[in-house]
């Protein structure tokens, strides 16, 4: 096996039939299939690491502004139902901000965010938009323990609070 820094283009993986590169699946894949090859992906999830994507903020700021914390919350998970459901708005914008944002790459992304169900889960009690576990906490806490990654040992449970979440 050999390592080759991250160039975080398609061309080499373009190139080479035998090459494996990182990818987010919602945007290098379809670059490489517009250069007429078969993408296959294998999900990081797939190997039993399942951490939540977050946004930090310090446990001050939480205690001093819970509302805006809430509004806040509140805001980003209206803002992906409303952009799951119809993201012609949001996808006009980002070609305002952005005009080389090619349109069917933007329709790639959130076909891919809505068939992987990365965004809003399947719909269970126990996986929806904007549900945590401290189940899911732990077994993640539990993985970077293992893997060497977290230098010395925490409380998960003083990591996350699940005081905003719906």
């Amino acid at each position: 096996m050999r390592e080759i820094p991250a160039t975080y283009s398609v061309a080499n993986f373009v190139n080479d039939p035998a090459y494996i590169q990182q990818c987010f699946v919602t945007s290098e894949p379809y670059t490489a299939q517009q250069h007429g090859v078969k993408v296959r992906t294998l999900l990081i999830s797939s190997s039993g690491y399942q951490p939540y994507r977050v946004i930090f903020s310090s446990r001050q700021f939480v205690a001093d502004h819970p509302e805006i914390v809430q509004k806040f919350v509140t805001a980003s998970i209206e803002g992906w139902k409303r952009y799951l459901a119809d993201p012609a708005l949001v996808n006009a914008e980002l070609r305002k901000l952005n005009p080389a944002m090619d349109p069917g790459q933007m329709q790639f992304s959130v076909d891919t965010l809505k068939q992987g169900l990365f965004i809003d889960g399947d719909g269970t009690p126990d996986s929806h938009l904007g549900h945590f576990t401290a189940q899911r906490w732990a077994a993640t806490y539990h993985q970077l323990v293992d893997l060497g990654v977290t230098p010395r040992p925490i409380d998960p449970t003083t990591a996350y609070t699940l005081q905003f979440a719906p």
